[in-house]
């Protein structure tokens, strides 16, 4: 409830594996500005950015795929 009103939430966690600390962030939509503000929220909140990998799970709103005209591909 947000002001009296029944409102759908979205949870942004952001888990450390090897600490197994996590960073828990609620926003009203799914939307790329949840997305990027619950990192940069995270990325606070533990004092910098990690260091070697970041893998999602479930991560719907990212891109399934690159343009060619967006840089190389990594493998």
């Amino acid at each position: 409830m947000l002001a009296g009103v029944r409102t759908k939430c979205h949870m942004f966690v952001l888990w450390l594996a090897y600490s197994g600390k996590a960073i828990h962030r609620v926003y009203p939509t799914q939307a790329q500005e949840a997305f990027l503000e619950g990192h940069v929220d995270a990325f606070e909140a533990i004092g910098g950015v990690p260091t070697r990998h970041i893998k999602y799970d479930n991560l719907t709103s990212a891109p399934r795929r690159r343009t060619p005209t967006y840089g190389a591909c990594r493998r």
